[in-house]
């Protein structure tokens, strides 16, 4: 620390190392400042970690399943037997993609979509579909689970997505789902 008077040249040294010269201890306000400069560059590293972090959050896909609507037709119709995903924010490449119709424990049908790519566009979905007449051996209480792995296109970090729904007659209701 410099301390200049007003109108003198006299000029008072404090600094640490001419203190260490005379044998002189390190003051409290020494070891203060000393204290605030190494929080302050906790709290930057930090920032920069916090930075990071949040960068990743607004770049990585999302996948999602949904019921599938046809608009096509006047009114709009509920399509049970078709299951709509959907990729959000980024392009992702699917790994594994499994679409399973169970009953009590037992696999009734399994749809597979592995090693592929999608895109998020905002009117794009891509569909799974069971056939009508497997639909037909659907039961009141069957089971629909959808579970997906996918990563980004430039890192190998991988995501997952986990859908789990219950047939009730007319539609598919969800109880359970997850993702990371």
């Amino acid at each position: 620390m410099v301390f200049v008077f007003s109108s003198s040249t006299k000029i008072l040294s404090n600094t640490t190392e001419q203190r260490s010269k005379k044998g002189e201890k390190m003051h409290i306000s020494d070891i203060f400042q000393i204290s605030i400069a190494g929080m302050a560059l906790i709290v930057s590293v930090y920032n920069c970690y916090a930075l990071a972090e949040s960068k990743r959050f607004e770049r990585r896909p999302y996948v999602q399943g949904f019921r599938y609507l046809s608009i096509s037709t006047n009114p709009p119709k509920l399509l049970p037997n078709i299951m709509s995903l959907k990729v959000i924010n980024a392009p992702a490449k699917i790994i594994n993609c499994s679409l399973v119709y169970k009953r009590d424990n037992e696999t009734l049908f399994s749809i597979v979509d592995n090693d592929s790519v999608r895109l998020p566009l905002s009117d794009t979905e891509w569909t799974m579909e069971l056939s009508q007449t497997d639909f037909q051996k659907i039961n009141i209480g069957d089971l629909r689970i959808l579970s997906v792995t996918y990563t980004e296109f430039d890192s190998y970090r991988k995501y997952s997505y986990l859908l789990e729904q219950k047939f009730d007659g007319f539609d598919w209701v969800p109880t359970k789902e997850s993702g990371n």
